[in-house]
């Protein structure tokens, strides 16, 4: 194992599989709310926007990782 993030992020899968799904129930959501299948209900656009900073410090941390001197031996609960 190298002691550096791989910058493809095959030791990144678990942080990748996270936005994805975060992505994809975001989208989904905005999907049902704007056909009108469900209305939105109370605290609904507080938990949309806390979702949508949360999926910015996921991407953040896809695109730092890599290029920051972390070794993976060190800290490797981020890349396994």
């Amino acid at each position: 194992m190298s002691d550096q993030f791989l910058s493809d992020g095959r030791l990144l899968w678990p942080v990748w599989s996270l936005g994805a799904l975060l992505s994809a129930s975001l989208v989904a959501e905005g999907t049902l709310l704007a056909f009108g299948v469900v209305t939105a209900p109370d605290g609904y656009w507080t938990g949309a926007v806390s979702s949508v900073v949360s999926l910015g410090g996921v991407g953040y941390a896809l695109h730092r990782l890599p290029k920051s001197d972390l070794s993976v031996d060190r800290y490797s609960r981020i890349g396994h």
